[in-house]
């Protein structure tokens, strides 16, 4: 197995499953120094990809060296190597934009009249950002259990099978598919009556007779043992927790629930055409939640403000007012200026808004 093509392969197989580890033993075995400092620089280790730059020195690369350079963030590494290889008027661009002004005029000492570069005005700093946290462990992986026809598959025999039927208590012929349910004869035929197979000996499939149903069935749940993946349950969203708390027909609407508002003002207070309330009911559904944009390509946060910010518990909270009865007071003197101009068709509009919002105040 000692062979770098073997090692190239669990390389690449572990750096798909997050196993960073691994991959850098498979990089190390296959003496692949690029991919190394590469990996090293995504992991966040500053160390190593020291050794590797002192590394890629030793071994006279000068093509790995100055990209290890790139990485570390080594200025004056990067200018010795650049003088070194004969690029003096790169190493005085290096020195002057990173501000060696010491280095700089050195280099440009050595360097013919005409030939020292000229900086851009625009020249920036080229220096790597510094890794925030060190990545030392793997990527979490989910470890899920083999199932019976995989084990059979890798050839593991049927002994998973067998252990099934025992869990499923399949006998070889008592009490199940046995010679004697099926009424076969000497000759392995199945036997039959003169009268032919109309017959039927007491009721037959009666199933509403036979069967009697609890109406309520304690279904026991079965807990996954072991190293299988057990997933969270679901939980209860706010704006569900808002309508088991409330019996108002607008804290149902700020969750969202128009179904249970509209019963609950068919109940309360006889409500039967919601045709008018269709506006209203979209307004009020409209400021039960906050939407945060996210990440790019990715779905918005949604943010449920709740009625106080102190009270964060399941079986209390509450949204937030939709109106106050200071709001509509101060609808019905509009209402009222409008009457005293003139304008009686949008006095009356306001007034029937006023009216429909009513049942939503708290």
């Amino acid at each position: 197995l000692d062979d770098p093509a073997v090692w190239e392969k669990l390389g690449e197989i572990a750096l798909q499953q997050g196993n960073h580890q691994v991959v850098e033993i498979a990089y190390q075995r296959t003496k692949n120094f690029e991919k190394l400092s590469f990996l090293y620089l995504i992991t966040g280790n500053m160390e190593k990809l020291r050794k590797m730059q002192k590394i890629a020195e030793h071994r006279g690369d000068a093509n790995s060296h100055f990209q290890n350079t790139l990485y570390t963030g080594d200025i004056a590494e990067r200018v010795r190597l650049l003088r070194n290889v004969g690029q003096s008027g790169l190493a005085y661009v290096c020195a002057k934009t990173h501000g060696m002004e010491e280095e700089a005029g050195a280099i440009a000492s050595t360097l013919g009249d005409g030939q020292v570069p000229q900086i851009p005005a625009g020249a920036k700093l080229l220096k790597p950002g510094v890794p925030i946290c060190k990545t030392d462990e793997n990527w979490p992986l989910l470890t899920v259990s083999k199932g019976i026809f995989d084990k059979v598959a890798q050839g593991e025999g049927t002994s998973a099978l067998d252990a099934a039927a025992d869990e499923l208590d399949l006998g070889d012929g008592d009490g199940a598919w046995g010679d004697d349910d099926l009424d076969l004869d000497d000759e392995g035929k199945l036997g039959c009556s003169d009268d032919g197979l109309g017959e039927e000996d007491g009721d037959g499939w009666d199933v509403e007779d036979d069967i009697d149903l609890p109406p309520d069935l304690d279904i026991a749940v079965t807990q996954v043992t072991g190293t299988s993946y057990v997933p969270p349950a679901i939980g209860t969203s706010t704006a569900k927790r808002w309508t088991d708390n409330s019996q108002f027909a607008v804290d149902h609407l700020m969750g969202g629930s128009v179904d249970s508002a509209m019963r609950l003002l068919d109940d309360q207070i006889g409500v039967v055409d919601f045709n008018p309330y269709k506006s209203l009911f979209m307004e009020v559904m409209g400021r039960g939640a906050v939407c945060l944009p996210g990440l790019p390509c990715q779905a918005p946060i949604m943010a449920y403000p709740p009625r106080t910010l102190n009270d964060n518990s399941p079986k209390t909270t509450l949204p937030r007012k939709y109106q106050k009865l200071t709001d509509l007071v101060e609808q019905l003197q509009v209402g009222y200026q409008l009457t005293t101009q003139g304008k009686f068709s949008e006095a009356a509009i306001k007034f029937h808004s006023i009216l429909l919002a009513v049942p939503l105040l708290i």
